[in-house]
């Protein structure tokens, strides 16, 4: 999109406008809603507010006081927010603009839930969509609005506050449209709730101003005559979402205006930015996020509810103090949860369900709608006259439980409104039909049914009812919709769970059964929040999936129920799914070890990073199951460069051979380029041409279409080329090489050399050109970056310095604003193109050189691919964080390229494999059950049935049922290592940040003492590299860098007793023995040694035997061996007493073992590794019996006695997993994942899938690359 051209009359620039602009940005906190409650007057009735604070709810509670038949009707005709009249078409452009600004702020005061959220606004604070930094929302928008960007995306949760930052922002402009004296320069704010424009149109922005009276042809005069700020509400309010809605909308045709988009992102779908931007524009899509309420936010609302509301029951500080509760806390930073908590507190407070309990957001909704019916119930009790017909009604109802009779109502609404799509409803029709839906029922239309006005029971239930109701504009009938659609979403999860609570076998017909939940996260939110609290539900859903294997017509009903399962965190480990029929079920992270699904119906069914190791899908029908990855290439040498073309159709991936062309959407080979050494490859932005730079110095132009034919070679290169680029119009392409100059070719016609830049002192290593073509930015191994034109006298414009050493790769982000680099000095830095040109950030984490950088597509990303064999992703805006870092390769990695829809990266490495990594995965929630940030490099188990586990936070955990976390120790920086006392009282822990802390378990958790150097008063200082108790919890022993042992009291003094020094280096780990008398060390000079815990406690002897470091020493629980793992990929045992000599060495582990521990019993030696692998080695026979393995790199394993006996094993790395190890007669048996701390990992170990049936080669050879398919599964 190009530039606001500030001479053009007819479409002015916006900048003069800001500057009036901001001084209302600035004043919104003192704009003045008038807060005051509305009552009408009506003959011998009262059309009275339900006040839930003072204005926050609908004005549509009418209340009868008299038996005439003709009140009835008076009343419904004025049972409205809004009374518009019939809208005529408009004459006069400029009236109609001011009667639509009349409109919009009159609807603000008419509407007393929006008036009411307007009086207790309290601005939003923003983030970036991945980057948690907090900035101002409204200054963002205004610099949107002044910027060349064209749509703004909006994105909130339920609740909040995108519709009432919304509302208040067009408040804001109209106000600056009016100081600027209505002129033409101004732009036209216009509010657009989406969800009140249905029906099949798609067009929904000409369909609202046709609403307001405007004709087709005045429509066009405003588009070309007026700039507007279009505030379009409620995308995923709509029922067309998956069209391309800026197409749609026909946004292009509002020339010079700006788009500002609202809409909860779980209903965006995936790739979703293409919907919002003119094809090939998507730098003209800025993205934020609504921030959840900070602390002092929701104090300043607090303040501000306290002072709007005089009703209001609690002072603003017994608030505050009340929201001090812990599960409130989170709960409340949603600002409409934060709303109805603040009306509900004191009745939840008198009820004492705010003391010793945790409260849960349904909990809160509960209340809402229990405290909305009861005060309707005494209203209605005080006002209607004692002998009516009304008040027979209302007795009736009243007896038999009103709030229940009104809940009801509430959830067969919602479950109709739900069904048919519906966030807004109409009516129109009054004819007679009971709301209570039955059997005998003869009224088709729901609507009918549950709006009708002529049944008096019908109409208090829903005049009664949390809705809104509002005249429609071309008097067609009326609207209505609840007063938040996450009440609507409440009602309807409600109504499935107490369908589900009925001891009654749920029907066919049931709502369970008719609605597909499966894809909506704010009912399933509900749902698997409820799970959790009604253990019960879990074996009921259960049921359900298990009717479904004789039952097909519950296909509907099973596929919510297992999903809804999986979101509760419930592990269906081990479950008989053999024939159930879930269609569509969306299983993604869910966890499914050796679950059997043979002959299941999964078709459509979503399995992102979901576990399922030793799954049956023998004869399961997988037809288009997601999996949300695709398998690794592998090519037959190394891979010098890889690139993605343009429309996304091709892939292209250089050697040693040539290029070969790739399918994406098969990954097939459909074509190979040359035999020539290819060091560098791109595709012209057309699609048409692929250019290659070789080793002989030549770039090639191949056609990409047809016969793929050399179309031209470029010959004048003194030295290989190392890169090529296209310029954006097609018109050039460019090539840097080991000559030390940049060439610049044309592209069609005589194909000659245009330019050579000459300026670089060593090899030109990558080029890249701007997106408009005006900038060719170069990488040299001279340690520099620089900046060309590319037009006029192509000069050299600026040399970028500051990298420590060789630049390998450089890339220009979409919007020319920055320019990438990557070196051998593991760094990535940023470049700004304009203004200064200075470096704008450094990006740090690699550990040997970058070869590759790219930004994504739209701009949000930056990758890096590094002879580290790491890639890893980083966000450009806000704090410019490292996001994500993919693992897999095995040798370095040489090439980095995204797809054009920013959702794959593909990478290239020596190791003669492409891997192809989804970016939607590591944006996505992961599912992680109090995860932690790191990898866990310590695990330790207590007597009592608790576990701790550390990486840069200590975290305690209850391994009882509910395997829930117990606490959080927070005070380290860096890794850390833990141990828990074996009496329970203490967790022990040292970190990277050189302190050893002592933490109580009991009470409130706290830090008991830090260990200090006794001699110097500091923190000590080496590194302490290991933590062990010994049995009798006496003594701490802490391994060090510096080659000692250092033994403390935990009591007492807490004084160091004991320095162990003779170690050649340091000490990667210390144990003691069972019986106390033993305290052994590993270190990295290869030995073990064994010291003596009392007496003079002298070194008792030394193992030698490893030929790498010792990374862990373990005693058996009878103490008479003590095993170590190596660096030199072996496990040893050794005997404690005799002559110590090494007793058997245990082999198979192909890398560094991290870790080893003895079972209770001592029947069985565990040993984690590098290797990815787990081994269970037999003590009394030395064979491996059982390997785990495909987790990652495996830290620490440790053993334990669960609560029924089992023997449960902690593996930790990525994830802290536990284990169910059985075994009988000295052999191992099954093996099963009880719980995992963490999983975000697609794992398919061992999984059956050879007899599947249509599963699409793509996914087959996915499951096949991680294992599936190989293993022989009891039937």
């Amino acid at each position: 999109m190009l530039p606001i051209n500030p001479s053009q009359n007819t479409q002015p620039s916006l900048s003069s406008y800001f500057s009036k602009l901001a001084s209302y940005f600035s004043s919104t906190q003192a704009r003045n809603y008038d807060s005051s409650e509305s009552m009408v007057q009506i003959g011998n009735g009262l059309m009275n507010n339900l006040v839930i604070g003072t204005n926050n709810t609908a004005n549509n509670h009418i209340y009868l006081a008299a038996s005439d038949s003709k009140l009835l009707e008076t009343l419904m005709l004025q049972h409205i927010f809004a009374l518009q009249p019939s809208i005529k078409p408009l004459v006069n452009l400029d009236s109609a603009i001011e009667k639509l600004q009349k409109r919009y702020l009159e609807g603000l005061q008419e509407d007393n839930e929006i008036k009411d959220a307007l009086s207790n606004y309290v601005a939003p604070e923003g983030m970036e969509l991945h980057d948690p930094t907090r900035f101002d929302l409204k200054r963002k928008v205004q610099d949107f609005l002044s910027s060349d960007k064209k749509v703004l995306l909006l994105l909130g949760e339920a609740g909040s506050g995108k519709s009432t930052f919304n509302r208040d922002l067009a408040v804001s402009l109209w106000e600056a449209y009016l100081q600027g004296g209505k002129s033409k320069n101004m732009p036209i704010p216009v509010f657009i709730g989406l969800s009140s424009l249905s029906g099949p149109v798609r067009n929904l922005v000409s369909a609202f101003f046709e609403k307001q009276g405007f004709s087709k042809e005045q429509i066009k005069e405003l588009q070309s005559k007026h700039r507007f700020v279009l505030i379009l509400d409620g995308f995923d309010e709509i029922e067309h979402r998956q069209q391309i809605f800026y197409k749609d909308n026909e946004l292009d045709d509002w020339k010079g205006s700006k788009i500002i988009i609202s809409s909860r992102p779980e209903y965006l779908g995936p790739n979703h930015q293409y919907k919002f931007h003119s094809p090939g524009e998507r730098t003209t899509l800025q993205e934020y996020r609504l921030a959840p309420f900070s602390e002092e936010t929701i104090k300043r609302y607090i303040d501000r509810y306290s002072k709007t509301n005089s009703n209001a029951v609690w002072s603003a500080e017994r608030y505050k103090e009340a929201l001090e509760e812990p599960s409130l806390k989170e709960l409340v930073s949603n600002p409409f949860l934060l709303k109805i908590t603040l009306n509900v507190l004191p009745e939840l407070s008198q009820r004492g369900q705010t003391e010793n309990q945790r409260l849960t957001r349904i909990a809160i909704y509960d209340q809402f709608v229990k405290s909305w019916f009861d005060r309707s119930q005494q209203r209605l009790d005080q006002i209607l006259e004692l002998n009516s017909k009304e008040r027979a009604e209302f007795k009736k109802l009243e007896r038999e439980g009103f709030a229940d009779f009104g809940v009801e109502y509430s959830q067969e609404l919602a479950l109709e409104m739900y069904q048919a799509g519906e966030v807004v409803t109409h009516y129109q029709a009054v004819t007679h039909a009971r709301w209570k839906k039955n059997d005998t029922s003869t009224e088709a239309d729901w609507h009918k049914r549950l709006l009708s006005n002529e049944d008096a029971t019908t109409m208090l239930m829903r005049l009664n009812a949390p809705l809104i109701c509002q005249n429609k504009a071309d008097d067609s009938g009326k609207e209505y919709r609840f007063i938040h659609k996450s009440l609507r979403d409440y009602f309807v999860a409600r109504a499935l769970w107490e369908e589900l609570g009925i001891d009654v076998e749920l029907k066919q017909s049931a709502w369970f059964n008719q609605i597909n939940i499966v894809k909506d996260p704010a009912v399933l939110q509900y749902l698997a929040e409820q799970v959790q609290l009604e253990t019960e539900l879990k074996e009921r859903l259960l049921k359900v999936v298990e009717r479904s294997k004789e039952e097909p017509e519950l296909e509907v009903g099973a596929a919510n129920a297992l999903t809804i399962l999986v979101k509760s965190g419930v592990y269906l480990s081990g479950k008989d799914f053999n024939g159930i029929r879930a269609r569509g079920a969306d299983l993604s992270y869910g966890i499914f070890d050796l679950t059997q699904f043979k002959g299941a119906d999964l078709k459509e069914t979503n399995w992102y990073r979901a576990w399922l190791r030793g799954v049956n899908l023998n004869g399961a029908n997988l037809a288009g199951i997601e999996l949300g990855e695709k398998p690794t290439l592998k090519i037959e040498k190394e891979v010098y460069a890889c690139c993605y073309s343009p429309d996304g159709r091709w892939l292209a991936v250089a050697n040693a051979d040539g290029i070969g062309l790739y399918g994406t959407e098969t990954l097939e080979l459909v074509h190979t380029y040359g035999d020539r050494r290819v060091m560098s490859v791109a595709f012209s932005c057309d699609g048409q041409w692929l250019a290659s730079g070789s080793k002989d110095s030549t770039v090639a132009l191949w056609g990409v279409s047809d016969t793929r034919a050399l179309a031209h070679i470029y010959r004048g290169h003194e030295g290989g080329v190392k890169g090529v680029a296209f310029s954006h119009d097609s018109q050039w392409v460019a090539s840097g090489s080991d000559d030390k100059t940049v060439k610049l070719w044309g592209v069609s016609g005589a194909r000659t050399l245009e330019h050579t830049y000459a300026g670089h002192k060593n090899w030109v290593s990558s080029i890249a050109f701007s997106h408009d073509s005006q900038w060719l930015a170069s990488g040299s191994w001279d340690k520099t970056v620089k900046l060309w034109s590319v037009g006029g006298t192509k000069d050299l414009v600026h040399t970028y310095t500051g990298h420590k050493n060789r630049v390998k790769s450089i890339a220009f982000s979409p919007d020319g604003q920055w320019v990438a680099s990557g070196s051998d000095d593991e760094a990535v830095k940023l470049w700004s193109v304009f203004d200064a040109r200075a470096l704008a950030h450094t990006y740090a984490g690699h550990k040997r050189g970058v070869n590759s950088v790219a930004f994504s597509p739209d701009g949000q990303w930056v990758v890096s691919g590094s002879d580290d064999e790491a890639v890893k992703l980083w966000s450009v805006g806000g704090t410019k964080d490292l996001v994500h870092t993919y693992i897999g390769h095995k040798n370095r990695v040489k090439s980095i390229a995204f797809s054009h829809d920013s959702q794959w990266i593909a990478s290239g490495s020596d190791d003669k494999t492409v891997k192809l990594w989804g970016l939607s995965g590591s944006r996505a929630i992961v599912h992680t059950y109090h995860r932690h940030k790191d990898w866990i490099n310590s695990v330790a188990f207590s007597s009592d049935g608790q576990f701790d586990s550390g990486d840069n936070m200590v975290k305690l955990w209850s391994i009882s049922n509910a395997r829930t976390l117990a606490h959080v120790y927070v005070g380290h920086e860096g890794r850390s290592r833990v141990a828990v006392s074996p009496n329970g009282q203490w967790v022990a822990s040292s970190s990277d940040d050189k302190t050893v802390k002592l933490w109580s378990t009991s009470g409130a958790c706290s830090l008991a003492h830090i260990y200090a150097n006794t001699y110097t008063g500091e923190f000590i200082w080496s590194f302490v590299t290991d933590i062990a108790f010994s049995s009798d919890s006496q003594w701490i022993a802490l391994g060090t860098i510096d080659n000692t042992v250092l033994l403390w009291g935990v009591s007492g003094a807490r004084a160091l007793a004991h320095t162990y020094g003779g170690h050649q280096h340091g000490v990667m780990s210390v144990t003691f023995s069972s019986d106390g008398l033993w305290l052994a060390s590993g270190s990295y000079d290869t030995t073990v040694k064994l010291w003596h815990v009392s007496g003079d406690r002298s070194l008792a002897h030394t193992y030698a035997g490893h030929t790498g470091a010792v990374n862990s020493v373990a005693f058996s629980s009878d103490g008479q061996w003590l095993a170590s793992g190596s660096y030199d990929t072996t496990v040893k045992s050794w005997p404690v007493s005799g002559d110590r000599s090494v007793a058997h060495t245990y082999t198979g582990h192909t890398e560094s073992v991290n870790s080893v521990a003895f079972s209770a019993d001592g029947q069985w030696l565990a040993s984690g590794s590098l290797d990815n692998t787990v081994r269970l080695w037999s003590v009394r026979t030395s064979d491996c019996q059982a390997i785990l393995q495909d987790f990652g790199s495996i830290y620490v394993v440790a053993w334990q006695i669960s609560p029924d006996g089992t023997a449960m094993l902690a593996t930790g790395g990525q994830a802290v997993r536990l284990w169910r190890v059985f075994y009988n007669s000295g052999q191992i048996g099954k093996i099963t994942l009880d719980w995992t701390s963490r999983q975000d990992t697609l794992t398919v170990t061992d999984a059956l899938i050879e007899n599947a049936r249509n599963l699409s080669p793509l996914n087959a050879a996915l499951l096949r690359e991680r294992g599936a398919g190989q293993a022989q599964i009891s039937e």
